[in-house]
């Protein structure tokens, strides 16, 4: 039988030993030494001057002086004995107080025992982990900072088509979720009870617009925190590029119709929209308004053609039914040519002109008056054209320019003019110049 131990090499009592207590001691000596190992350091490869009782090293490589030959040893410092040695074997740990690390023996060198966090199966934290949820936390926050400049949170997907997304729950059913999902465009949706799902608000991953491309809904694509179309007004929703005629090329009219445009919005009528006003071959912009609920007023802005270039149309609604159209007056048509559409004016207010046969005034309301000064000869009948035609017969008032009295006699009036005799109070026809007028209806 050995004297020894097998692994620390302890020494045995013998049978019938004399002084027992040395042999006893000794072992305790080595016990003392390896149990519980901790050491100062481990890379002197000299002792200290002035080391104490118990002390204990890891002798660095290059060992010198006292610990010469003893590298990678344990080195004890016993009073009255001086520096005692410990081989390690594979596997024994030392805490090293200089690093506040633990330390291992390899079987050729002392390694640093770091904690093993690759390739874990999972981490809890305060909580367990699963198969799914690899990293569990259980806490009141989680603080992800920056280490001198900025910090990115990252979340990579295999393919567009899966999903990369941050989800809020309640009660472990989710109620939020913003993300990456089931495309590479970027979408916010929320739910009421974790089944049923509504997209706020999903940008383009090409273009980072928020658009609806061809074939894909408005709810799946655009996002119900975006308009869907030019004219929706509903409350709280996101205006997009053009809504309601702002920012953007007006949309035509809902329906191509302008009894269907939206109240407070802009858009525009072609030639062949209906219910607008001008002629049929009219094209212009509405900006319909609303003051009050169910009561709504529309503009239009009439572009072409002539003679309604720039003119301004209005029209109100009553009762739930439109009225008429109605040009408003201004610089451009309050002058011009009056003209009438069944009984409706419908072009400038006053109009004016002069030429040979004398000069007139076309009133909108359908009044006229032509005047001339015409010089009626002795014989035969004046005949006066009208400088521009009635619609009947009007009523004719003539003068003579003579200082002495005369009388004039008119005959044969109509809508386009008549003729002019002068007497004298003799009974005796005489040329003389006469200042006409004729007031009327010139339709």
């Amino acid at each position: 039988m050995s004297d020894q131990s097998a692994i620390l090499s302890l020494p045995y009592i013998l049978p019938s030993q004399a002084q027992k207590h040395v042999t006893h001691n000794e072992a305790l000596r080595l016990l003392d030494l390896v149990v519980q190992l901790s050491v100062k350091d481990r890379d002197r490869t000299a002792p200290p001057a002035a080391p104490e009782a118990g002390d204990r090293h890891i002798v660095a490589s290059g060992g010198s002086g006292d610990w010469a030959g003893q590298d990678g040893a344990v080195a004890l410092y016993a009073v009255g004995e001086g520096w005692v040695f410990m081989p390690p074997l594979p596997g024994w740990r030392a805490y090293v107080e200089a690093e506040a690390a633990m330390a291992v023996w390899d079987g050729s060198a002392w390694q640093s025992l770091a904690p093993e966090f690759q390739n874990l199966d999972g981490v809890g934290v305060n909580t367990g982990s699963d198969a799914v949820n690899r990293l569990a936390v259980a806490s009141e926050a989680s603080l992800f900072s920056h280490e001198g400049a900025g910090h990115q949170m990252k979340v990579n997907k295999a393919a567009a088509a899966d999903t990369a997304s941050l989800l809020f729950q309640t009660g472990w059913s989710g109620r939020a979720e913003m993300g990456t999902a089931g495309s590479d465009g970027f979408s916010i949706k929320v739910s009421a009870d974790g089944a049923t799902w509504h997209t706020g608000l999903s940008v383009s991953g090409t273009s980072g617009v928020v658009t609806a491309p061809q074939g894909l809904s408005a709810d799946s694509v655009t996002g119900l925190a975006v308009q869907q179309d030019p004219f929706d007004a509903t409350p709280g929703r996101l205006m997009t590029s053009g809504a309601f005629g702002l920012g953007g090329t007006l949309a035509i009219c809902p329906g191509d119709d302008l009894d269907q445009a939206p109240p407070g919005s802009f858009c525009r009528f072609g030639v062949s929209s209906i219910n607008k006003p001008g002629p049929a071959n009219s094209a212009g912009v509405v900006i319909t308004s609303e003051w009050s609920s169910g009561v709504r007023s529309q503009i239009s802005h009439l572009f072409y053609p002539a003679p309604y270039r720039n003119h301004v149309f209005t029209r109100v609604m009553d009762g739930g039914s439109w009225l008429p159209w109605r040009a408003q007056l201004g610089q451009l048509n309050l002058v011009g040519a009056v003209t009438q559409d069944a009984g409706i004016p419908t072009g400038a207010v006053i109009e004016r002109d002069v030429n040979a046969n004398g000069e007139y005034v076309r009133f909108a309301d359908g009044t006229q008056i032509c005047s001339h000064a015409v010089t009626v000869q002795s014989t035969g009948a004046t005949v006066w054209n009208f400088p521009a035609g009635f619609g009947a017969s009007p009523r004719v008032s003539a003068t003579p320019n003579a200082l002495d009295p005369r009388c004039v006699s008119v005959a044969g009036i109509g809508p386009s003019g008549g003729s002019f005799r002068v007497w004298d109070l003799g009974g005796s026809r005489v040329a003389a110049s006469v200042e006409i007028s004729a007031i009327g209806r010139w339709f």
